[in-house]
């Protein structure tokens, strides 16, 4: 199962991100591939909320275009949402025990790497600074 970063699905949409292109081909091919993908709900309310924000986008996106687009991938049979299961919190707890200097900043990707080693999934991220220090996590740059 593959896990996408929030990162990588924003450069996906935002025809004006440097990454726009290889990141577009990335997700086309998985959204319309057979391998399973795994959204955690943090991933798609963050695209949700950040498509929309003039920071981000030129022209930001409504919240009803954002919503269909999530809606659209999760259409797919093999794209599911990921939630926290029995095992989530023993996972993340680890994660931050074994991780030293783990900022606010980072618990959302600690979260997402939880996720990840309880559906013994593996993350894509275009940040490999941050999702390496995670033990135990499977993951990589698609875009390299």
């Amino acid at each position: 199962m593959i896990v996408p970063d929030l990162d990588l699905l924003i450069y996906a949409y935002n025809e004006g991100n440097k990454f726009h292109q290889a990141a577009q081909t990335w997700w086309e091919e998985l959204v319309n591939g057979a391998e399973p993908v795994g959204i955690p709900w943090q991933v798609s309310d963050g695209f949700i909320r950040q498509m929309a924000n003039p920071r981000i986008l030129a022209e930001p996106w409504t919240q009803a275009r954002t919503t269909s687009v999530v809606a659209q991938w999760f259409g797919n049979n093999h794209v599911v949402a990921l939630s926290p299961g029995p095992r989530y919190l023993e996972i993340l707890e680890r994660i931050f025990l074994a991780t030293t200097g783990v900022s606010t900043r980072l618990v959302a990707d600690a979260t997402i790497a939880a996720l990840a080693i309880e559906n013994s999934a593996e993350v894509h991220t275009n940040n490999a600074r941050d999702f390496q220090r995670f033990p135990g996590l499977l993951w990589q740059n698609p875009l390299e």
